[in-house]
């Protein structure tokens, strides 16, 4: 079977998608000489979904719009809806083709090696449009519904593989309402609602069933930044430490992020911790401890060595500055310096090594420049010195 001309529209609708399958609908559509709906991503492995996650954001400059327990949905225009699956990682096609509930659905484009994968039947059934179940699927409450939407469009189903849909559901174990809103419901643009305060159990879930509503919206629980969606959806452990109360130093505003939270090897402000938060010792986190006790840092000072801020405060190796009032010292931790708008920004400039002692740390800022009342200058380097320092694997 000669497949080129489905295989160049995937690799235009992939491009990017580097460590994913394109999978499900978007080719049973392509197979079946269909509009697509959507295009859904499954990745090969966390760090996939989290790569695609920064692509989508950064590159793609789509809107997230859409988070459920399986899926975050992005769009963007007139472009097809993206979905990336993240309620699990995808080795190869098999996984996914064991998670998909009809047949007609089980092809699967690599996005790495543009090769296709196809269950056995994938052909025999879509040409016939019939629908065969596969008893294994995660979602069977939610299989059910969908028969009716294909159905309407000229599927068959047959009385036995209707039966298996009842008995793998009855199969399932549902042990809260979550679990159950989990099986109903979960489609982009639905969320599902069932207003009771009682525990669950079976007797319950069906005397609900009648006042259950299916809403359809467009937007839930959006994320603006690819970091907030990483700590939404992850079931990785992130360190974390509290930011310490500005003590009238700033306004309340500068502290209404509550927290610093590791995410790619960097420290970023966030106001809800991820799942699996694991707190740590807020100057061991950002700075590094010397023999003497007291803590490494840095800061971008003027090439004559004069701050930017305070044009009067110089700089010289070995002299201790000290400002009892506000405004204090600002400095920074080493991976914040090279993002920093002097160092993108200015041509003439030096960056300082400064040590401080802990009792004069004041404030954990969230723009990632902290503040200090005491420092020492240690070192004294040129932008490219600094470079060379922040490319030394410890």
């Amino acid at each position: 079977m000669n497949l080129e001309k489905q295989k160049a529209l995937l690799k235009s609708l992939t491009n990017g998608f580097e460590g994913f399958y394109l999978a499900g609908g978007a080719l049973t559509s392509i197979f079946s000489g269909q509009p697509i709906n959507d295009l859904d991503f499954y990745p090969k492995t966390h760090e996939d979904l989290r790569n695609g996650i920064y692509f989508i954001y950064n590159d793609l400059a789509y809107f997230n719009t859409f988070n459920s327990s399986r899926a975050s949905t992005f769009v963007r225009d007139e472009e097809h809806p993206i979905q990336l699956m993240h309620y699990d990682s995808f080795p190869d096609a098999e996984k996914i083709f064991r998670h998909f509930d009809f047949t007609i659905n089980m092809a699967a484009y690599d996005v790495d090696s543009g090769e296709l994968f196809f269950h056995e039947d994938f052909f025999k059934d879509l040409s016939k449009r019939e629908l065969s179940f596969n008893i294994n699927t995660r979602y069977p409450y939610g299989s059910f519904r969908r028969v009716n939407k294909y159905l309407e469009r000229g599927y068959t189903i047959s009385l036995s593989n209707n039966i298996k849909i009842v008995m793998a559901c009855s199969n399932l174990k549902i042990n809260t309402w979550e679990d159950f809103k989990d099986q109903l419901g979960g489609f982009y643009g639905e969320v599902i609602e069932i207003p009771t305060d009682k525990i669950y159990n079976f007797e319950n879930a069906i005397n609900v069933l009648d006042e259950i509503t299916f809403v359809k919206t467009s937007i839930q629980d959006p994320c603006d930044s690819p970091e907030t969606l990483i700590l939404k959806i992850s079931d990785e452990e992130f360190e974390y430490f509290e930011k310490p109360k500005p003590n009238n130093v700033f306004s309340s505003s500068s502290s209404s992020v509550s927290y610093m939270i590791k995410i790619d090897d960097t420290y970023k402000s966030c106001y809800n911790l991820p799942k699996n938060a694991i707190k740590v010792d807020a100057l061991d986190a950002l700075f590094e401890e010397k023999e003497s006790g007291t803590y490494k840092a840095y800061k971008i000072v003027r090439d004559d060595l004069r701050s930017f801020f305070k044009h009067g405060i110089l700089y010289n190796l070995d002299s201790v500055i000290q400002e009892e009032k506000h405004p204090y010292l600002f400095i920074l931790s080493k991976d914040m310096v090279n993002s920093h708008h002097y160092f993108c920004n200015s041509k003439n400039i030096k960056i300082i090594e400064i040590e401080f002692d802990k009792t004069d740390l004041l404030l954990y800022h969230q723009n990632g420049e902290h503040v200090v009342k005491k420092l020492k200058v240690t070192k004294i380097l040129t932008k490219e010195e600094f470079i060379k320092i922040l490319n030394t694997k410890e």
